[in-house]
């Protein structure tokens, strides 16, 4: 019944998918135990009662010593109590759940049954580039002599399997209970995590994982695909290992044809950190020691020229090609808030370093005029006041903000044209901008020379 009813949820149609109504189970629920059952006397009478289940298995038993086809293991398999004893816990109370979780577990069954589907195939050629005498792989071979491929292999093609994910593993100090510990990068020694032959389960999220009983990736090795494994005496190739035997772990990816594509890139616009740093970027003072309107000496406009350069620094543990270029829009500062820019080309792998997005320039408009202070004082021993004219010092001060600042990114890669397995990796993303360029303007006053 539990098949019927995973494969029902499987099974898409043009009326139905995996995420539609469950359909309704035929199982027997608790109430099914105090409903009454119709049932026939020695007499021809019918009468209603309730079955009791401690005499179905007491008869049951009695059967089991009658006929050869019934046994007691048989009879005892089924439970006597009317609900599950699985339902509760050693107290007696009973377990609760959250009922959206089954479809987690549907979510889980399909991809493992998927999985299953999916038969490995993989293809080994003696030349670069797919070319040259090749041999086809559908199981694990344990010596590549009797093959004919012994260090002769210069090119490998995955064409059946997901070995092109982001590996992601866990291992538990007990069954998938206790210490655990997460990883997506090669363990040379667990003994550096303090894991030194002390696992006993092992859950593989995404890609392969080969497990090693020595440190250095060393001594008998166990293949790990996607799903959850336990301590066992399968064959290696199919997840067995003895309880507490592991020692090292190296990750297995086969990265598909073709060139290193970005598919999405998403900021985190809500985390970002910046420095502003007001700076003065040209300056000019002009002091007009006549009696008229004075002209400015030099021309009346200065250009100031700027460099917006931009970074994207990958995390250390993420595998990202060297040359990667993408047209995406990146991260725009300003005084007030973060806003992104139209596409443009940007180099973005692992050794592009910093880049410059663009040059901008702005143009300081300074007064071709300086005009004349006339001021006036009396003095005591005179009726008429006195005039003259005092000295008058303009300064122009250039200001301009420069933002350094850093945001975190989510990039999303592939392979080639294959769209379908891709990858996801993260990082931060830094860049140098200017803005908020304006010109303050200072008139002082000065005493004439004596």
């Amino acid at each position: 019944m539990i098949k019927s009813f995973v494969e029902g949820c499987s099974n898409e149609s043009e009326t139905h998918v995996f995420y539609s109504p469950m359909s309704r189970s035929p199982l027997n629920t608790f109430d099914d135990t105090t409903k009454t059952s119709k049932l026939k006397c020695k007499s021809g009478d019918f009468v209603k009662a309730q079955i009791n289940p401690v005499k179905l298995v007491r008869r049951a038993l009695v059967l089991a010593n009658i006929r050869e086809n019934v046994t007691v293991v048989r009879i005892l398999a089924y439970p006597i109590d009317p609900i599950p004893s699985a339902l509760f816990h050693d107290d007696g109370t009973m377990w609760k759940c959250c009922k959206s979780d089954i479809i987690h577990l549907l979510e889980e069954e399909r991809r493992r049954s998927e999985a299953i589907k999916m038969e490995p195939k993989v293809t080994l050629y003696i030349d670069i580039a797919y070319t040259g005498r090749f041999k086809v792989f559908t199981k694990s071979c344990p010596d590549l002599l009797e093959a004919g491929f012994d260090n002769v292999t210069s090119s490998v093609k995955c064409e059946k399997g997901d070995f092109t994910g982001e590996p992601e593993c866990t291992v538990f100090q007990h069954y998938f209970t206790g210490r655990s510990l997460y990883f997506r990068d090669d363990i040379q020694d667990l003994k550096w995590y303090k894991y030194e032959k002390e696992i006993s389960s092992i859950e593989v999220k995404s890609g392969a994982w080969v497990g090693y009983t020595q440190r250095d990736y060393d001594g008998t090795q166990s293949l790990f695909l996607k799903g959850r494994y336990k301590f066992s005496d399968k064959p290696y190739d199919q997840g067995g290992f003895k309880n507490d035997s592991i020692r090292s772990f190296c990750q297995v990816m086969v990265k598909p044809t073709g060139k290193m594509k970005l598919l999405h890139l998403d900021y985190d616009l809500d985390k970002y950190q910046i420095l502003k740093t007001p700076s003065s970027v040209f300056r000019r003072t002009q002091i007009n020691n006549t009696s008229v309107e004075q002209s400015l000496s030099k021309t009346d406009e200065v250009i100031i020229q700027r460099v917006d350069t931009y970074e994207f620094r990958w995390d250390k543990a993420a595998k990202v090609a060297a040359k990667i270029t993408a047209n995406v829009g990146i991260p725009l500062g300003g005084s007030t808030e973060f806003s992104l820019s139209a596409e443009m080309s940007v180099s973005m792998g692992s050794t592009a370093g910093t880049k410059t997005s663009k040059t901008e320039k702005w143009i300081a408009e300074y007064p071709s005029k300086i005009p004349r202070i006339l001021c006036m004082f009396n003095m005591i021993y005179f009726v008429m006041p006195t005039y003259f004219y005092m000295l008058l010092r303009v300064t122009a001060t250039s200001k301009l903000t420069q933002g350094n600042f850093n945001m975190p990114f989510t990039a999303i890669l592939y392979y080639g044209d294959d769209t379908e397995h891709t990858i996801t990796e993260k990082g931060v993303f830094y860049g140098c901008q200017y803005f908020d360029f304006h010109t303050e303007f200072n008139k002082t006053k000065l005493p004439k020379p004596t």
